[in-house]
């Protein structure tokens, strides 16, 4: 009678967080229609847990709850058990003696539909009941069988919603913890960047005519990429607590420009040939910071993984009526085509490692991908091992 896995079939009704809810319209609704179309003055949807049957929702009948082992319903729940019909519950040995057939509301006659899980566990039923003995034509028994598939659907779909409710809570809260981190490590990240702008300052003012013109131009190589480091993290703390603003605060950019930022950046020892050729035009309107983190993180990786005496890297720019396009190609050991999609994703990396023996952490990647998409673009990777990496990025063109 009933089901084999009795405590794994009640922990999925309790997974639907449906017991003791409020009424709703939908569950109202079905109800009525099953009452209406069998002609009965009683109908329900009852879900049975350990030790009752609640009411999600009832016609002709008073209450909220009953004992389980009084329920018709209970014997509905059977692995095998498709549909139960009762036409006179006084001339059935199972329920003859029943408080609920010898009194009030005097269930006579009783037809009940499982209520399954895509496991197949029977969580309750929908059933129509009568004060007096009677069967179900075949229409009737059709539409109460479409009714409780509809009850199981309106289930299923609570249960997903519940799902995604608590999804978007938990990532809220790692939304909060990350902007927080964020905050944190900018601020750590700064002080000591603002600590080098500082002693760099003080020795170009103080104490520059002591050195040599390549010891001049280091110092003010070191204050100006700490000045740049400085405006970057103010610039990713800004659009990390709110992402829209990168499709907001937009400007027109000298992409020339831009690039020699960018090498300065990635390429402290200046041991690269970067290359920047344009195509149709040289200007791009777009976000700034997200932008530049985008070509750093890739000119960087070309630089950190090349394994040849020169690393030689060169970046194309075009521009159509639709779309700007970048091209940065590098002569360094490739990727292996078949992992070219997967290094796309959050924490996937290759078995490439750097100049210095480190592997990537696969977070890099992941976050180009996520700005470009922002930005209502695309990145897609071309290699053969051994060959080189071209990365290709598209994106739209704004008005």
């Amino acid at each position: 009678m009933i089901s084999g896995n009795e405590q794994a079939r009640v922990d999925a009704l309790k997974r639907y967080n449906i017991l003791d809810s409020l009424p709703e319209q939908e569950y109202d609704d079905i109800v009525f229609l099953a009452s209406y179309i069998c002609k009965t003055p009683m109908s329900l949807i009852g879900l049975i847990d350990d030790t009752r049957q609640w009411f999600k929702s009832q016609v002709g009948m008073d209450g909220t709850e009953t004992k389980r082992e009084l329920t018709f319903c209970t014997h509905a729940l059977g692995d095998d058990c498709e549909l139960l019909v009762v036409p006179d519950s006084r001339l059935d040995d199972r329920f003859k003696d029943n408080p609920f057939v010898t009194g009030s509301p005097h269930v006579i006659f009783y037809a009940g539909i499982p209520l399954r899980d895509p496991d197949g566990f029977a969580l309750g039923t929908l059933c129509v009941i009568d004060s007096t003995p009677r069967e179900l034509d075949h229409a009737q028994l059709k539409a109460l069988k479409s009714l409780g598939a509809q009850v199981t659907r309106l289930m299923e779909m609570r249960r997903q919603k519940s799902d995604i409710d608590i999804k978007n809570k938990e990532l809220l809260h790692q939304k909060e913890q990350l902007e927080k981190f964020a905050q944190i490590a900018g601020h750590d990240l700064k002080s000591p960047l603002a600590n080098i702008r500082m002693f760099t300052d003080l020795i170009i003012e103080d104490q520059l005519i002591s050195f040599s013109r390549e010891g001049k131009e280091m110092i003010s190589y070191i204050r100006d990429s700490a000045n740049q480091l400085i405006a970057l993290i103010d610039g990713i703390l800004k659009y990390s607590h709110d992402t829209s603003l990168i499709t907001k605060d937009q400007e027109t950019l000298n992409f020339i420009e831009l690039m020699n930022t960018v090498t300065e950046m990635a390429d402290v020892n200046k041991t690269s040939r970067v290359t920047v050729y344009t195509h149709g035009g040289n200007s791009i309107f777009s976000h700034k910071i997200a932008l530049q983190q985008i070509l750093l993180n890739i000119l960087s990786n070309s630089i950190k993984y090349n394994d040849k005496k020169q690393t030689e890297v060169q970046v194309n720019f075009y521009e159509d009526e639709t779309d700007y396009r970048i091209e940065l190609a590098d002569n360094g050991p490739g990727v292996d085509p078949a992992e070219l999609d997967r290094i796309l994703q959050l924490y996937e990396t290759t078995d490439n490692v750097d100049k210095y023996g480190n592997k990537g952490t696969g977070i890099g990647l992941a976050t180009v991908k996520s700005l470009i998409d922002i930005l209502g673009g695309r990145i897609e990777l071309f290699s053969e091992k051994g060959k080189g990496l071209k990365t290709v990025i598209r994106i739209k063109r704004q008005g």
